[in-house]
């Protein structure tokens, strides 16, 4: 199992002993430095501004996935903020809700949608800040992938991902389904880039000592 969380719930609820259950996490690769996606170039096929502060959410578009929360919290954000929605569209309804709040908010504008890309991490230091708003993750990817592109981030304090975000040392979390609480966790790493730099070291470290991607292999190794 990929989780602490996991495996507490795999020795309590399956016929297997304790014993053989083990918690393997992911191994990551990180790509290339030739493969990253150039930010202004990216930004001009956007029409979006570059020296804006930019979130990136990387997931598909359907409700328990949280984006809403993004939109509703960066509407009554005392800064400027634009907002990228990176995935593929599962429910159409839901997108168009989205683009209602932007539009009902005076976003528009400052909202993108992004079909699937095959490598998010490519694109991952595009953005000042990458948000995994969901309301429960099994693991948060997203969030261990962006940490080793050293992308500050904001999780939702849900499922793997608490394993993953240790609050206000490598990134914030905040109360699942609380767009308040994120506004104020968006606002604060906006207006303190001395903590986002911070989080950002803790995390990078963090990150390549749990999700290198050759350890991965020789703990499974070990395990079987």
């Amino acid at each position: 199992v990929i989780t602490n969380k996991l495996k507490n719930e795999a020795c309590e609820y399956l016929p297997i002993e304790n014993k053989k259950i083990h918690k393997l996490t992911y191994g990551i690769e990180i790509p290339s430095d030739n493969t990253l996606i150039n930010k202004s170039d990216f930004f001009s096929k956007h029409n979006m501004n570059p020296k804006t502060f930019s979130i990136g959410v990387f997931s598909r578009i359907e409700e328990q996935k949280g984006q809403h929360l993004v939109l509703n919290s960066i509407s009554k954000s005392k800064h400027e903020i634009q907002l990228f929605i990176i995935g593929h569209t599962i429910d159409l309804k839901y997108k168009d809700m989205l683009e209602k709040i932007a539009n009902d908010n005076k976003l528009s504008s400052k909202l993108k949608f992004v079909d699937f890309v095959k490598s998010p991490m490519s694109y991952m230091p595009c953005f000042d800040l990458i948000i995994l708003p969901t309301y429960e993750e099994t693991f948060g990817l997203i969030v261990a992938e962006a940490m080793l592109m050293k992308v500050p981030v904001i999780g939702s304090n849900a499922g793997g991902v608490p394993e993953i975000i240790k609050d206000n040392q490598n990134g914030l979390l905040f109360e699942t389904k609380n767009e308040n609480d994120l506004l104020e966790k968006i606002d604060s790493m906006i207006d303190n880039k001395k903590a986002r730099d911070i989080f950002v070291t803790n995390a990078y470290k963090f990150s390549r000592e749990q999700y290198d991607y050759n350890k991965h292999f020789i703990e499974l190794e070990r395990i079987i």
